[in-house]
């Protein structure tokens, strides 16, 4: 099993690879718990001290009971694209499909389990950029 430790590691060892890496985080499951509106923000955080000067995208699930505009004072440079997959797999708004094109990594925010296996799946599809692959039945990458 792979480490948050040894991840945010190698996250930072790519950002110095680029210049300005641009991160999409597939997050925000739920805002009536105030555990679940924790996960998103956080991981925001952990991804701005850890990979300084990449660009953060977020791709919430749901953003809704003041949320976003808590995010936007806290993460002012934080792009949010709010689109799902259409009835194909594929990106159903530009914005999203820009997103795809522009992000060197995907990363799924904390969740019982890989909540968005769809959209990881389509976002390794399409972009052919590197995803990690997780054996949900042993808990580690492949």
């Amino acid at each position: 099993m792979i480490s948050r430790r040894t991840f945010i590691a190698g996250l930072g060892a790519a950002a110095t690879a680029k210049a300005k890496p641009t991160i999409l985080v597939r997050s925000g499951w739920q805002t009536v718990n105030i555990g679940d509106i924790a996960h998103t923000p956080g991981l925001l955080a952990v991804l701005e001290k850890n990979v300084p000067g990449a660009e953060l995208i977020l791709w919430p699930a749901e953003l809704d009971r003041g949320a976003e505009p808590m995010l936007m004072r806290r993460f002012p440079r934080l792009r949010i694209v709010k689109s799902s997959l259409d009835e194909d797999a594929n990106p159903a708004s530009a914005e999203l499909r820009e997103a795809f094109a522009s992000a060197d990594l995907l990363v799924h925010g904390s969740a019982a389990s890989v909540t968005s296996q769809p959209q990881m799946e389509a976002w390794r599809k399409l972009t052919g950029k590197p995803s990690p692959r997780w054996n949900l039945q042993h808990g580690h990458s492949r």
